[in-house]
């Protein structure tokens, strides 16, 4: 995260009146509204991939948190460190993530680094994750803050909203000197919460190697590996798009899943619209209900769901038109469904 001062006047500007601007402290990657500190020395290192747990000591509300430490990349294209501070509730915050596409060079210190942390409202932090990915981070020691901080809730979404241009700006910086073909931006994922992230891409999360900030150009995953196919005589086909099939696009448009869990219920629902195509040999292109599935079929449907089995519930129950019951990327009842349907799928 070095450097990343540069970027903040820019985002202060872009984002915020002066008056806003001015609660943020020249490195919004730090604590903010910083009175009174403890810290915990650690002093340990981490080299095996995967996760590491520290206790934190003591378990007392705190108001902010910060590392300091060391980290060296093993792969230039594939490297991660992530440490995230683990509340008594379960709720995780990110306290610090980098990578190669985030930072100046493969060895480098970190100071009072924060990210989601930079600012807490009471969280009593019980342990630390650290997630290692091709690195080696010794952890020298965690600071925290142990002061209540004026109107929390708004100072967390002036900070993030700071460190999510900083990211972005950062990131295009490096993507353009090391020569790869994307460029990011501001997106639906960009600005979501860690623990919103694990709901859409799972527990634990992986590492996305910057995809949440992907606009456009050509994105490959850090450690994709490219298989080549034996090349021999085939009766079938080498190649299949419902995109392009007889000059059509049999396919309904793409839709957002938001912070909900809930990409079982866009699968099922896509395929189902398609078949629909299909099947009548024409472009109906019906839009039904994710929701329904969400909150009529799994009830808790942002935490995941079988995709079998929300075949099953449908072939039984059907399901309505979107109109009928709109996504809300939420688990809500399922009450809440039409009570005039106009169509019921099977």
């Amino acid at each position: 995260m070095k450097n990343i001062k540069k970027y903040i006047g820019w985002c202060c500007l872009a984002f915020f009146p002066l008056g806003a601007c001015a609660q943020i402290t020249a490195n919004p990657f730090t604590l903010q509204s910083v009175s009174r500190t403890s810290s915990m020395n650690i002093a340990q290192t981490f080299r095996s991939d995967g996760l590491h747990t520290i206790d934190f000591d003591p378990a007392l509300p705190v108001y902010g948190m910060a590392l300091s430490g060391h980290v060296s990349f093993h792969d230039a294209g594939n490297s991660m460190v992530r440490v995230t501070a683990v509340c008594d509730n379960g709720t995780e915050y990110l306290l610090y993530e980098t990578s190669p596409l985030f930072s100046d060079g493969q060895d480098f210190d970190i100071e009072d680094g924060a990210m989601e942390t930079a600012v807490l409202d009471a969280e009593t932090i019980v342990k630390l994750n650290v997630t290692l990915l091709n690195a080696t981070l010794y952890l020298s020691n965690v600071k925290y803050n142990r002061d209540a901080v004026l109107n929390a809730s708004q100072q967390k979404n002036e900070v993030a909203l700071v460190q999510e241009a900083g990211l972005i700006a950062r990131l295009n910086e490096n993507l353009e000197k090391q020569g790869h073909l994307w460029r990011a931006g501001k997106t639906s994922l960009s600005g979501m919460t860690y623990e919103q992230k694990k709901a859409v891409f799972g527990d634990p999360l992986p590492y996305l190697g910057g995809y949440e900030y992907y606009i456009g150009g050509i994105f490959v995953m850090p450690d994709y590996v490219p298989k080549k196919a034996p090349v021999e005589d085939s009766l079938f086909v080498k190649e299949w798009d419902w995109r392009n099939r007889h000059g059509k696009n049999w396919m309904t448009s793409v839709k957002n899943q938001g912070s909900c869990g809930s990409c079982w219920a866009f699968a099922v629902v896509g395929s189902i619209e398609a078949y629909i195509n299909l099947y009548y040999n024409k472009l109906i292109k019906y839009d039904l209900s994710e929701q329904q599935l969400v909150s009529c079929f799994a009830n808790n449907g942002c935490n995941g769901a079988n995709p079998g089995l929300t075949l099953n519930y449908i072939k039984k129950n059907g399901i309505v038109l979107e109109s009928c019951f709109p996504y809300k990327a939420q688990n809500l009842s399922c009450s809440n469904i039409c009570n005039n349907e106009s169509e019921r799928i099977y």
